[in-house]
């Protein structure tokens, strides 16, 4: 039989400079605290995802039936002479809208309904969201054929955008995740107040 030293669960308070040993209340009150916050942190940062998904989406459709192909970010910086297009620029906009709309189910809770009807259709023969590298590598397609054809910084960074977002979206899921799994983390440790 082996003993094991138990690190209490300590609770810094900046006022009084002092630390101090909580009960199982103290700790289920506390850690219920720091999961309510990240939980409303959380869904903060997913809502504005959305947000910036659905607004960085209608763009890309105006561009999609814009008849010059100029890019965005040409008109709002302001560019001497409009270059011409990239080709199949049509293609790699709605390739755009298709990893916007990817994101869009990537933000969704696992057990929302939309989630869930799309994993349980029959008809569907690959899981959504994907998951493959593909996925991640696909918005660099288009800035990358760009940059080849020398075409101007703005077009290179109006193509950038899919590619930005992507990286935003799983950036910020690691980091809701990671979170969890820090509250999750916390709830292992605590203890029994009289062992202690």
């Amino acid at each position: 039989m082996s003993l094991r030293q138990r690190i209490p669960f300590r609770y810094f308070d900046a006022e009084e400079e002092t630390e101090r040993v909580l009960d199982e209340q103290e700790q289920e009150e506390l850690i219920q605290d720091l999961r309510r916050q990240s939980d409303s942190s959380n869904n903060l940062y997913v809502t504005l995802l959305h947000v910036l998904l659905a607004l960085s989406g209608i763009v890309h459709l105006i561009y999609l039936y814009s008849p010059t192909k100029e890019s965005p970010f040409s008109a709002l910086l302001g560019s001497h002479s409009p270059a011409p297009p990239i080709p199949l620029a049509s293609a790699f906009d709605v390739l755009h809208m298709l990893l916007h709309l990817h994101l869009h189910l990537h933000l969704l809770h696992p057990e929302h309904p939309i989630r869930r009807m799309l994993s349980s259709a029959p008809n569907i023969p690959f899981p959504l969201p994907l998951t493959h590298p593909l996925i991640l590598t696909a918005p660099a397609l288009a800035p990358v054929l760009s940059l080849l054809l020398r075409r101007d910084w703005r077009d290179a960074l109006w193509w950038s955008v899919a590619s930005g977002m992507t990286w935003l979206v799983y950036s910020t899921l690691k980091w809701i995740q990671k979170n969890e799994e820090d509250i999750h983390e916390l709830e292992k440790m605590q203890y029994d107040a009289r062992g202690a």
